[in-house]
């Protein structure tokens, strides 16, 4: 079946079709139209369609055959359920959402915990005075609970005590809590990754100025009102912020992009992944030099071999370097020889990075180190191995787990925060420089997630995987925006973390806004509504062949009050040329 309806869209005989070709290699069908057609075909055999049809871009015929086979015998439920709680849209969508800080009142403290005891952990000479910040939280939070201080720059040093302090609090059990002091950036990815390893944990992170004198009463107050996850920020004059992701508009086609054929891009990660296909991407439409940078032996190594003769074939001007960008000298040894002979390093675009899964309780400040290194070493070494001055664009290659911390992930996620904010500090010393850090959602058919199995499993979360036409596509729009904020979060649907939120407005009183499902404002909103003979009696008056019936007008009302909350629009809309 699958062979035949591949053989009816490629407009070629049966016999054309083998079990053993590939969607993407062999038959140049792009990802949407293969999720299409293993959907359309799993439903004509009568099998619940893959959550992420899209993951299986260049599988093979049989591959695909076999998983529909295996989802044809197994017991599975699970996925209508996930169906239910994340029903489909018209459409899926890539967007770029940055953080905003808005104000925030204090929610009002919960019920009073009964006494217990405080632990604060935090660097000599920490701020606040770790005995006055334990007095703090016993007299205003109460029960019982674990705090971390960190300074303002924490570096690798300061990943120990970052771990004690979330285990410690993780071993409370049930009614613990954890607390996060920092000034600037630092813990909020463990903090994180610890409430959703152990949900029942209350957490918060605090982000005040150093040196204030309020702070210990500020992170007092925070731990007592905080139920499940919460991060406020807090400035110099005392207001309280609490972060939100908004949508970002940027242009629907890239017109101008800040490089051309005179520039040279250091792309770091090997030449494989999404990093990769960007880089192509990027190389295809400026038609800048491209030196791909990474530890692998191309001889050794058959899919860097095969991409960098598909950049060939594509007329990239393409040179592979291999060099570790954790060895600062080695690297440094290379790129002098790179740009003697090319040119100057112009843009950067850092993609380089390791993530092997632990829980925190298994997790090591050595594998921390170890996951830190390629992304945020990598990058200090890479920038010092360039001319600042000449440097015009820098893009480094983050996660969204950074953002919202993710089971099994902490020191993962620790990584990409350091990366966000190394790449705001250097973006605020080189103005000059555009500067780009994007902290993906996972993508289908590449990168990190795919190769450790998690696209599907993610997308029972509701996390919608990004095609890689869709992510190369949203980099030249950003490239091409240039008063854009430097981090963004790039994503489709990403569930309903409890540890990041959207920026919301308050809905109108409409009758089919009644009960959201999927509601990421300015982009999607999906609602049900229940209708009934007692709330909508109009439904008596529209039988057919005793049947009732939703009349059509009240189709289209439904449809105006949900796109007039979508888009924020104030007038009534109208409808003309209506068919059913």
């Amino acid at each position: 079946v699958l062979r035949r309806m591949v053989a009816d869209h490629a407009e070629l005989p049966l016999e054309a079709v083998g079990d053993t070709d590939r969607f993407l290699s062999d038959l140049h069908l792009n990802s949407l139209t293969v999720g299409q057609l293993i959907s359309d075909t799993a439903r004509r055999v009568g099998v619940k369609p893959p959550a992420s049809p899209t993951d299986f871009a260049d599988a093979t015929i049989d591959e695909v055959v076999a998983v529909l086979e295996r989802r044809a015998t197994d017991a599975d439920t699970r996925a209508d359920e996930e169906a239910d709680r994340f029903p489909a849209g018209v459409d899926a969508w890539v967007r770029a959402f940055a953080v905003e800080m808005l104000e925030r009142a204090r929610p009002a403290d919960r019920p009073a915990a009964a006494d217990g005891s405080w632990q604060v952990l935090a660097p000599p000479g920490a701020d606040p005075d770790p005995e006055a910040l334990a007095e703090a939280l016993r007299q205003t939070a109460g029960g019982s609970g674990v705090a971390v201080c960190l300074p303002p720059a924490p570096d690798e040093t300061h990943v120990g005590m970052l771990l004690e302090a979330a285990r410690a609090a993780m071993d409370l059990g049930d009614g613990g809590r954890f607390v996060v002091v920092q000034h600037g950036g630092g813990g909020a990815a463990i903090a994180k990754t610890a409430h959703l390893e152990a949900p029942k944990l209350d957490v918060c992170v605090v982000d005040a100025p150093a040196g204030d004198p309020r702070v210990a009463q500020w992170v007092a107050a925070e731990a007592a009102a905080t139920c499940g996850y919460a991060e406020t920020h807090y400035d110099e004059a005392g207001r309280r912020y609490e972060p939100r992701l908004s949508v970002v508009p940027v242009g629907t086609h890239p017109e101008k992009l800040p490089l051309t054929t005179a520039d040279t891009v250091l792309v770091t990660g090997g030449g494989k992944g999404i990093t990769a296909e960007c880089a192509l991407a990027l190389a295809r439409r400026t038609g800048a030099r491209l030196v791909l940078l990474g530890r692998s032996d191309p001889v050794r190594d058959a899919e860097l071999s095969a991409n960098l003769e598909r950049f060939a074939s594509h007329g990239a001007d393409v040179r592979y370097v291999r060099a570790d960008v954790t060895d600062r000298d080695a690297l440094a040894a290379a790129l002098a020889e790179v740009q003697a002979e090319t040119g100057p390093v112009t843009a950067v675009m850092h993609g380089a990075g390791i993530n092997e899964p632990r829980l925190l309780a298994g997790l090591e400040p050595d594998d921390v180190r170890r996951t830190l290194a390629p992304k945020v070493d990598g990058l200090r070494h890479v920038l010092a191995a360039v001319d600042p001055a000449k440097l015009r664009v820098l893009v480094a290659f983050g996660s969204i787990i950074g953002r919202m911390g993710l089971q099994g992930e902490a020191d993962y996620a620790l990584a990409n925060e350091w990366l966000s904010g190394l790449v705001e500090r250097w973006q605020a010393g080189h103005p000059h420089c555009q500067c780009l850090s994007l902290e993906w959602s996972i993508w289908s058919g590449l990168g990190m997630g795919q190769r450790l199995g998690r696209v599907d499993v993610l997308s029972r979360l509701g996390i919608t995987p990004i095609t890689p036409e869709a992510g190369t596509d949203m980099l030249l729009r950003l490239l091409a925006e240039p008063a854009t904020p430097t981090t963004m979060v790039v994503s489709g649907r990403f569930g309903t973390p409890s540890t990041m939120r959207l920026r919301r407005t308050e809905q109108p009183l409409r009758r089919f806004l009644q009960t959201p499902r999927v509601d990421y404002p300015g982009v999607e909103l999906i609602v049900d509504v229940d209708v009934s003979r007692r709330t909508d009696p109009y439904v008596d008056d529209h039988v057919y062949e005793g049947r009732r019936l939703l009349p059509a007008v009240l189709g289209l009302e439904a449809m105006a009050q949900v796109a007039m909350t979508l888009t924020g629009a104030t007038r009534t809309p109208w409808f003309e040329r209506v068919v059913f």
